[in-house]
């Protein structure tokens, strides 16, 4: 009965040690990946901010009013433009006046503005003040300032272009077009004819503003996780300190044994 006991024990103990290895190797693998993402949560940080820039509306024709909106991205500008301290908006006047170019035509056409100076003069302040103003409101960066401009020049350039397929004389000589009466459509267009650009441009503008506010949201999230990812590592950490003190006895009791039966049988 003894030896049946002797042999159980050395048993037990073998695969008793067997197991705490496995627990170790576990729980140290638990441990690095812990430790690893708690590291990582906690340098992550923000990687865009509201100033930056964010994708600019495109014109729609009519005939595709009832597809989703697109949208094109803007490229990054890298060359800067020197400022004028009286007017902002000097620093986009060849943008603003290749628009004006671009809308005078349908004033001339549908609205028979023939005084073609004094209607240049009013499209540019309309233009101007347009940008000023939603650049003033949403206090923009010089960088999605630039990007509004150049989205605004590629809204009326698709406007200009779908137009002047119906009406050839848009794209010619401004003596040459001529005029169309009461045609209504046209007309309330031409009431606001950048709404549809603004409208567009400030659901962007808030969507890039969310995006911006939920990365932070997630940033800060994952900063708190990273404390509590520390905290399991330490606990996997003193875990693994006691299985080794343990599997440590449970060596040195089978070394005392083994010396113990080797002298037995001398």
């Amino acid at each position: 009965m003894g030896k049946f006991l002797d042999n159980f024990e050395s048993w037990f103990l073998n695969y008793t040690r067997r197991i705490l290895s496995l627990i170790v190797l576990i729980l140290l693998i638990i441990g690095t990946v812990y430790f690893f993402m708690g590291v990582t949560n906690t340098f992550d940080s923000v990687n865009s901010e509201r100033t930056d820039s964010f994708e600019m509306p495109q014109y729609i024709p009519p005939d595709e009013a009832k597809q989703d909106a697109k949208i094109i991205s803007k490229t990054q500008s890298n060359s800067e433009k020197n400022k004028s301290e009286l007017n902002p908006m000097a620093e986009y006047k060849d943008e603003i006046d290749e628009i004006v170019e671009m809308l005078i035509p349908f004033f001339v056409k549908f609205r028979d503005e023939t005084n073609f100076l004094s209607t240049k003069q009013m499209l540019t302040n309309y233009v101007s003040n347009n940008i000023e103003t939603t650049a003033d409101n949403y206090n923009l960066s010089d960088e999605q300032i630039e990007d509004m401009v150049d989205g605004l020049v590629d809204y009326v350039s698709d406007f200009f272009d779908y137009y002047a397929e119906k009406f050839s004389d848009l794209d010619g000589e401004l003596e040459n077009i001529s005029y169309v009466k009461d045609n209504k459509i046209m007309l309330d267009i031409l009431v606001h004819p950048l709404n549809p650009y603004w409208d567009q441009f400030q659901k962007n503008l808030n969507e890039h503003y969310k995006s911006v506010n939920d990365e932070i949201t997630q940033v800060k999230l994952n900063n708190t996780n990273a404390m509590e990812q520390f905290m399991v590592t330490g606990a996997v950490l003193a875990t693994l300190i006691i299985l080794v003190l343990l599997m440590l006895i449970f060596k040195a009791e089978n070394s005392l044994r083994r010396s113990a039966d080797s002298r037995e049988a001398k």
